[in-house]
């Protein structure tokens, strides 16, 4: 029972520390369909805590998992804060990535088709990287570039491409997606912290340290 009562209050604390974010978070959005920009608790957190595309060990007390979409600028700037962020306590934080491309977005599943073709090969994390790089360029290079500075073998990568294979890995994400009520991105699970948009760095790091604290107590 006192498990409980400690971890609704600090649910309490986790929501009243950032709450104060909420109104800037609908502008950072830009590239993401129009939604609420809640933070609320996700209790079942750790159904979604799955995958292969993982930073960070196993070990870790504190798992971000992160729908995204390679098209999105608001993603791409999350992306450089949690880097940042992740960065302080590389023992402590995973990173899980999970597809979750808008239909706004032309070429938003042809990224997440890549990233994952390249996953294939190993080279998920450099592939990642390099979409959010070329984020304003993509569709207009070709994929086979990308894949050639992430050091994948572009020939098996092509055939990856072509043949559409890797599809039924992104629809468990989508699906997932689905199941959350996911409209817009980045929404981001920090074990049960749940929030849509660009955190400032200052706050995403907060949310992280109170997980932190939460988990080495229970």
């Amino acid at each position: 029972m006192h498990d409980r009562i400690a971890d609704g209050l600090t649910g309490v604390l986790v929501l009243c520390a950032i709450i104060i974010t909420a109104a800037v978070l609908h502008r950072e959005m830009a590239g993401s369909p129009p939604a609420a920009a809640e933070i609320t608790l996700q209790a079942d957190w750790r159904d979604y805590a799955t995958g292969t595309r993982l930073t960070g060990p196993a070990t870790a007390l504190v798992t971000i998992t992160e729908f995204a979409d390679f098209q999105c600028p608001a993603c791409k700037l999350f992306e450089e804060r949690l880097g940042r962020v992740r960065s302080l306590y590389p023992d402590e934080v995973r990173v899980i990535f999970r597809h979750s491309p808008l239909r706004m977005h032309l070429f938003a599943m042809s990224a997440a088709r890549a990233s994952e073709c390249a996953n294939e090969q190993g080279r998920f994390v450099m592939m990642h990287d390099l979409l959010f790089q070329h984020q304003d360029s993509l569709g207009a290079i070709a994929w086979t570039r990308i894949a050639d500075e992430a050091a994948v073998d572009t020939v098996r990568f092509a055939a990856c491409m072509k043949q559409g294979k890797v599809d039924a890995r992104i629809s468990t994400d989508t699906a997932a997606a689905h199941r959350l009520g996911i409209t817009g991105t980045p929404t981001v699970l920090v074990n049960g912290v749940r929030f849509t948009g660009t955190q400032s760095e200052q706050d995403l790091k907060r949310i992280v340290v109170m997980q932190l604290q939460l988990a080495r107590n229970n």
